[in-house]
């Protein structure tokens, strides 16, 4: 059942709330989403210990899911006896984002930065809803080209950059409900960054 036909069956904003967090919750039961956490965490602690840098994209609401994941991630996860995990968001300069769409097109905001940085013991993670977002796509095939890591987060049917990606963490919402797919990458984000916190301090 859609976001739009709970709406249609409740009977009030009270319970609208109630049928839209249980709609929520049941898609945290999923195994196949529950495992892809785990890879996706595996694979940046792997990434980070190897001396590697992870680099965040996407568009709209995901480009400001990318800009909380590198802040979260690079800052909040430091810790004694523990390098710094190296991040960035090729969201985050809004000088250089316009300068690139304005000289070269939109479709190249992102693979631009990568062509100057990345190398094959990184990782990209790329953030796109629909999965089909060609800046998106662009930045995830030149880092396979190169030899990179790839991880895709998505939601709907997760489109193009669901199989593309090495790992994919797919929201399991139907097309349109972006708040809930925007909602899920970022528990993911906050998942990561507790559980290497707790790692960090000692905790199994």
């Amino acid at each position: 059942m859609s976001l739009s036909e709970l709406y249609s069956n409740s009977t009030s904003v009270s319970d609208f709330c109630e049928s839209y967090f249980e709609y929520f919750s049941s898609k945290l039961r999923d195994a196949k989403l529950i495992q892809s956490c785990s890879d996706v965490l595996n694979t940046l602690t792997t990434i980070s210990g190897d001396g590697g840098r992870i680099y965040f994209c996407g568009n709209g609401g995901s480009a400001s899911t990318a800009n909380h994941f590198a802040a979260d991630i690079g800052n909040n996860t430091r810790s004694d006896g523990y390098p710094a995990m190296i991040t960035e968001s090729l969201c985050s300069n809004e000088a250089l984002v316009t300068a690139i769409g304005n000289d070269y097109g939109y479709s190249k905001l992102f693979v631009r930065q990568l062509e100057d940085k990345l190398s094959s013991r990184d990782c990209v993670v790329a953030i796109s809803a629909s999965g089909n977002s060609p800046n998106v796509l662009e930045a995830i095939s030149f880092a396979k080209e190169l030899g990179a890591t790839t991880i895709g987060l998505t939601g709907f049917d997760g489109g193009k950059l669901r199989d593309l990606a090495d790992i994919n963490f797919h929201a399991p919402f139907e097309k349109g409900e972006y708040g809930p797919v925007e909602d899920y990458h970022l528990m993911l984000n906050h998942f990561i960054v507790s559980t290497l916190r707790l790692q960090r301090l000692g905790h199994p």
